[in-house]
């Protein structure tokens, strides 16, 4: 496959003009961005194609937050705010769908600036699409809102205490979740301790375990 590769977790997407190649798209996954395309929802990109081989999908100007300058401005208050508005939108959009079923709503379930993409507009810089949604499947809201709250706010060994809990505050407030934090910290813990188990390398478990310890210290 030629193009240009890009950045983000799917390491096998690659651009070509104005469409994207990656890997198979599952079918869950498939259902939602339809669904959201007939939504007219314009935050995430439109599946043009797919079989068993793999996708195309629409290429959506802009930059993942990939690199460690792009993360930290992405992890800004208004950048915030407005990925923690996108994610309650689509909530709400899916909520009450058959492909929710029985469930609150449908998450991403790989919520990560890596997995947004991000535009300047100005001296502002707005996050415009959530990509990779291969992971998606019917769940609670909080599931999303707890994995924001760890990805995107700086949680490790570095971070500071209160620049972390005002950054879940923002997420929170701008997402307008209501019930507390106690609930989206346990739920950090598990998805952390989740993330731990089935992480296939040994640098990339213990970086999530010590990920978990300082949630434990710091946030419980």
């Amino acid at each position: 496959m030629t193009g240009e590769l890009l950045g983000g977790r799917d390491s096998n997407a690659r651009r070509l003009g104005r469409v994207v190649q990656r890997g198979p798209t599952p079918d869950f996954a498939a259902q939602v961005l339809r669904h959201l395309k007939r939504s007219s929802w314009p935050h995430a990109p439109t599946l043009i194609a797919r079989n068993a081989e793999g996708s195309v999908l629409s290429y959506v100007d802009g930059t993942a937050a990939t690199t460690r300058l792009l993360r930290h401005e992405a992890a800004e208050d208004d950048p915030l705010a407005a990925v923690a508005a996108l994610v309650r939108q689509f909530h709400d959009l899916m909520a009450g769908t058959d492909l929710a079923g029985d469930a609150e709503t449908v998450c991403h379930n790989d919520l990560d600036p890596s997995n947004t993409v991000y535009r300047w507009i100005g001296q502002r810089l707005v996050p415009v699409a959530l990509v990779d949604w291969d992971m998606a499947a019917p769940g609670s809201r909080i599931t999303d809102l707890a994995q924001m709250c760890w990805a995107f706010t700086g949680v490790g060994p570095r971070a500071d205490p209160e620049i972390v809990r005002h950054r879940i505050g923002v997420i929170t407030a701008a997402y307008g979740w209501e019930c507390g934090l106690d609930e989206v910290v346990e739920v950090m813990l598990a998805r952390q301790q989740d993330a731990a188990d089935v992480s296939t390398g040994a640098l990339s478990a213990a970086e999530n375990e010590a990920d978990r310890r300082w949630t434990l210290r710091h946030l419980r």
